[in-house]
């Protein structure tokens, strides 16, 4: 179950560095069509659960989901420092991790396994090159 929750949160992350025009487009569809799926249902429950009319379930639905963004983004720009703190606290651990494993990895390797990396990333390296000097 873990794996799967990684593999999902870097491919999103692969397809919002990739295209993140993309990524805005179905994302942004994806809350539109949320937000209007949870307002329709408000709307009814309020129309035909509670007699409201059509317009004032509609101004009172729109207008109290209005004001929850609003307090959303309030409680959000007050926790907008611990948040970024964590993030980058979470992201350094990362970083090390992710270096300790390639330094674990390294050591294990043999002295024909290291020459046969590091010849792979030269000619990868000089291909790359020769390619973006044509």
């Amino acid at each position: 179950m873990k794996s799967i929750k990684k593999s999902f949160f870097i491919g999103a992350a692969i397809l919002v560095l990739a295209a993140p025009d993309l990524a805005w487009e179905y994302a942004s569809h994806l809350l539109h069509m949320l937000y209007e799926a949870l307002s329709f249902l408000l709307e009814e429950v309020l129309i035909h659960g509670l007699g409201f009319t059509k317009h004032r379930a509609q101004m009172l639905v729109f207008y109290t989901l209005l004001f929850f963004l609003c307090g959303l983004i309030g409680y959000l720009w007050r926790r907008w420092p611990f948040l970024v703190e964590t993030a980058k606290a979470h992201l350094v651990s990362l970083l090390f991790r992710a270096r300790d494993h390639a330094m674990e990895i390294w050591l294990a390797m043999s002295a024909v396994q290291k020459l046969k990396l590091l010849t792979a990333n030269a000619i990868g390296l000089w291909l790359a090159i020769s390619l973006l000097l044509m």
